[in-house]
């Protein structure tokens, strides 16, 4: 979770604003394949998104209804259950999770049922990073933000800052006192954090 601190109408209340992230479900039997797209993702998405991977359809249907997808990113050949197949139980348990399938063969049938199942995209594989980040910005516009809040490490003081306010955001306290905690001017923490 990400956080940011506001200062509202004058008062110097801290306001934690949690702000989502975006789940991305992919499912690819090849596990070299599997491994790089879940590189690729992370590398355009940063911090912004959470990445489960799946070794085929059935095990993308029981991570889904764990994770509720926003993204299905699905091989379309698969053994124990295929990508279409998971995609029809995937956006029938979750309706507003995009589809996107991966395959590496040109088969109109395959193109087809994906227009059928109302997929967001039918890509062959391998996919460039450029075509990937593309279609991920334009579903998920928030991902192309420019000031981009990048995921802080664990030892960093916006990283401590933020764990403090989230063990006690149940309390009423002010920025000025947050700030106080970490020895910091009230006007510095404001503006850094």
């Amino acid at each position: 979770l990400r956080y940011t601190i506001r200062k509202r109408e004058g008062h110097h209340c801290v306001h934690i604003f949690k702000k989502k992230m975006i789940k991305i479900l992919i499912a690819e039997d090849e596990i070299p394949a599997l491994n790089a797209l879940e590189k690729q993702l992370k590398s355009i998405a940063g911090g912004k998104a959470v990445i489960v991977p799946a070794a085929n359809g059935a095990e993308a249907v029981r991570q889904s209804e764990k994770l509720v997808p926003d993204l299905a990113i699905l091989d379309i050949e698969m053994p124990v259950l295929n990508g279409m197949d998971a995609a029809k139980i995937i956006r029938h348990m979750h309706t507003d999770c995009r589809i996107i399938f991966l395959t590496a063969y040109k088969n109109f049938d395959y193109a087809l049922s994906a227009v059928r199942l109302s997929a967001d995209d039918y890509l062959l594989k391998p996919v460039s990073t450029d075509t990937l980040k593309a279609k991920l910005f334009e579903l998920f516009p928030e991902l192309n933000d420019k000031k981009s809040d990048k995921a802080e490490p664990a030892g960093s003081f916006k990283f401590k800052a933020a764990f403090y306010i989230e063990r006690h955001y149940a309390e009423n306290f002010s920025l000025e006192q947050v700030a106080e905690v970490f020895r910091l001017n009230p006007f510095y923490f404001s503006r850094v954090f």
